[in-house]
């Protein structure tokens, strides 16, 4: 890989679609004979104007890895021009621990709690399911999978309250969530506030016009509310 960068720097690449990719360099990556085999850095789009652009150039067939955060902002990115082992990341996953940016053992203590979670759902264990996706969402805030699925708990429990509160935690981060937003419908209808539910479901056929279960919905709340 070409290129004398630093950390801090600002840089981008095109891609096929004349379309950029920004970066930050936050660190430098080196095999054990100093030779600079990848960079980390965070991946954005950027909204004001950048201190220093400079084009990130001798990429060609490069991998990008790309890495979950558990911090919301931003999406975590490594970019090599070599296949990048585990080992060889070890010192970079050390660095962003350290920056308080992403500590790769979070992620798997995640995935772990997440699949325990899956299992008691399957099993109709709502409480402990419940217990298990907030362990996911304590380490990844923005995993809003795992918020649907701890709300879906909550409704098989007759919680809407609850399960409301979770959605719109969901939709506070994904606003165009096709699940969430039809689910909000489905919990307003069970605490009878159809005009709310119907706002809801036609939300959802903006997002996916062609989604039969919103419409169905839709149409069903629209003639129980005009019998009154």
């Amino acid at each position: 890989m070409t290129g004398n960068y630093k950390v801090g720097d600002i840089v981008y690449k095109k891609n096929n679609d004349n379309k950029f990719w920004v970066y930050k360099i936050l660190k430098i990556l080196k095999d054990s004979q100093g030779n600079i085999f990848g960079y980390g850095v965070l991946s954005y789009f950027p909204s004001e104007v950048l201190p220093k652009i400079e084009d990130l150039n001798g990429l060609d067939n490069v991998q990008i890895y790309f890495t979950p955060l558990s911090n919301t902002e931003f999406d975590c990115t490594v970019l090599g021009n070599k296949r990048i082992t585990e080992e060889e990341l070890t010192g970079y996953y050390i660095y962003l621990d350290e920056q308080g940016i992403y500590d790769k053992k979070v992620v798997d203590t995640a995935n772990k709690y997440f699949h325990e979670a899956e299992s008691c759902y399957k099993g109709k264990e709502f409480s402990k399911a419940i217990d298990k996706y907030t362990e996911v969402i304590h380490r990844m805030p923005s995993y809003y999978i795992a918020i649907d699925k701890r709300a879906f708990c909550k409704m098989d429990m007759g919680k809407w309250d609850d399960a409301i509160k979770d959605l719109q935690l969901s939709l506070s981060i994904k606003s165009d969530n096709l699940v969430a937003t039809f689910s909000m419908g489905e919990c307003l209808i069970r605490k009878r506030d159809y005009e709310n539910a119907i706002k809801y479901f036609k939300k959802a056929l903006e997002i996916d016009p062609n989604d039969v279960q919103s419409k169905a919905f839709l149409e069903q709340t629209i003639k129980h509310l005009k019998r009154g």
